[in-house]
C-alpha cells in the first residue's frame, strides 16, 4: 500500500456521545473558582471534539504556563485545522 493515501472515516459521534461530552463539559465548568475548571486542557479538548473551535481556542489561551507544552501545541494545531476527531499521541 505504498502509493495509497492514508485515510480515516469521517468523525461522526453519536447523539449519545455528543450529549455525554456536553454534560462532562458542564460538570467541569460548574461551580469552581477557575473559569475553565481545574483542567483547562480537558475543557479545550471537549470543546474541540464538539466542534466548538472558537470556544476551544479561548479555553486554550486561558491555560497557565504549566499547561503549555506538547499537548497544548497539538490542540492548537487541531483547532486551527478544525479537526474535531479524537487524536492519539505520545508525550
Amino acid at each position: 500500500m505504498q502509493n495509497k493515501p492514508f485515510t480515516l472515516p469521517p468523525y461522526q459521534p453519536s447523539q449519545l456521545q455528543i450529549g455525554n461530552m456536553a454534560r462532562l463539559l458542564e460538570l467541569l465548568l460548574e461551580g469552581g473558582n477557575e473559569t475553565y475548571g481545574p483542567d483547562p486542557l480537558e475543557v479545550t479538548e471537549l470543546y474541540r471534539e464538539l466542534g466548538r473551535f472558537d470556544e476551544a481556542k479561548t479555553a486554550l489561551q486561558a491555560c497557565s504556563e504549566d499547561d503549555i507544552g506538547a499537548t497544548s501545541k497539538l490542540l492548537a494545531r487541531m483547532i486551527d485545522e478544525a479537526v474535531a476527531a479524537p487524536v492519539r499521541y505520545r508525550m
